[in-house]
C-alpha cells in the first residue's frame, strides 16, 4: 500500500493528549495518530459500507450467467 504524507494542525490540547498516549505506550506520536485516524474511519466509513459497492451487481443482463459463457473463455 502506498503511503501519503499528510500535514495538519491540531489544538494544543489534542497534541498533548496524543503525546501522553505515545509516551505511555512508548510509541511514536505518528503511530498513535495513524491508529486514531484508522479507528475513526472504521467507525464513520467502514470499507464494507462503501456506497460505490452498492453498484456491484446492480445491472441486469438478458442472459442470466455471463460467467459461464463459452465465448468469454479463451
Amino acid at each position: 500500500m502506498t503511503e501519503i504524507n499528510v500535514q495538519t494542525t491540531v489544538p494544543e490540547a489534542v497534541y498533548q493528549s496524543l503525546w501522553r498516549v505515545a509516551k505511555a505506550e512508548r510509541r511514536p506520536l505518528k503511530a498513535v495518530l495513524r491508529e486514531a485516524i484508522e479507528e475513526y474511519l472504521g467507525k464513520v466509513a467502514p470499507a464494507d459500507k462503501d456506497p460505490l459497492l452498492g453498484f456491484v451487481g446492480a445491472g441486469r443482463l438478458k442472459e442470466t450467467n455471463w460467467s459461464t459463457r463459452k465465448d468469454w473463455r479463451g
